[in-house]
């Protein structure tokens, strides 16, 4: 009972909740409403031949394959923070977890052009529980 309560890492120490935000590195903020947002979303699933399907506002449901021809699933969520910010997440349904990651990474380049650069503010993230 006494290692079940014990959170640690193989090298023996625990994270602290920073750490644990660092980890989670799938989602970016917009400088854009959350409309606009999904819409650029979906011209870029178009332009990659992703399948995808709206669940409910601000819910995509992505449908593709890997290199290995292996299905890969993962969402994009569209989260309206505030006025000024949105948070686009991603998160993996089923896949490689590395496949993953490049399409990612393909998706923010392709919306380079409205992605806030810089650190976001730890307020906002404690605020919306976007701590992994």
């Amino acid at each position: 009972m006494f290692l079940s309560t014990q959170m640690q890492t193989p090298f023996g120490s625990s994270q602290n909740i920073y750490q644990r935000l660092v980890r989670r590195m799938t989602r970016f903020f917009t400088n854009t409403d959350s409309k606009t947002t999904e819409r650029r979303l979906k011209r870029v699933f178009e332009k990659r031949n992703y399948n995808y399907k709206t669940s409910t506002t601000g819910q995509l449901t992505v449908t593709t394959k890997d290199k290995r021809r292996m299905p890969l699933v993962f969402s994009a969520s569209v989260i309206d923070m505030n006025s000024c910010q949105i948070l686009v997440d991603f998160r993996l349904t089923k896949g490689d977890g590395i496949e993953f990651k490049r399409h990612f990474v393909s998706i923010r380049n392709d919306l380079k052009d409205m992605i806030v650069k810089g650190p976001i503010t730890w307020p906002l993230a404690f605020a919306t529980n976007s701590l992994p």
